[in-house]
């Protein structure tokens, strides 16, 4: 296994890992991890809402679509569900990909 297979090893910090792998050091191997989180990535699911309503079935109305969709998105589960982006106790990165997404931010 190469150095930046290591890097992506599920259930690990990125940031550990990658500052592992920039110093040349060979990870250690990660041997537990919490099965079944799913993250949700706050832009994403509203890219999903559009795309459902954009892309709908034949007789489908978009509006009829993306409350279908947005309903989907709404059944957040506390302990499964893991917001990658947006996080109360540091809002900065969803506020940078916010203001990015936008064009007021590089």
């Amino acid at each position: 296994m190469t150095n930046i297979s290591k890097c992506s090893l599920p259930g690990s910090s990125n940031v550990t890992l990658l500052v592992e792998c920039a110093l040349g050091r060979v990870p250690v191997p990660v041997t537990h991890y919490r099965t079944g989180v799913r993250s949700r990535w706050g832009w994403g699911e509203i890219d999903y809402i559009y795309l459902r309503a954009k892309l709908r079935g034949n007789g489908e109305s978009a509006a009829g679509a993306a409350l279908r969709a947005a309903w989907d998105v709404a059944r957040w589960k506390p302990g499964r569900d893991r917001g990658e982006i947006l996080r109360l106790r540091d809002p900065r990165p969803f506020v940078v990909e916010t203001l990015r997404r936008f064009g007021l931010f590089r």
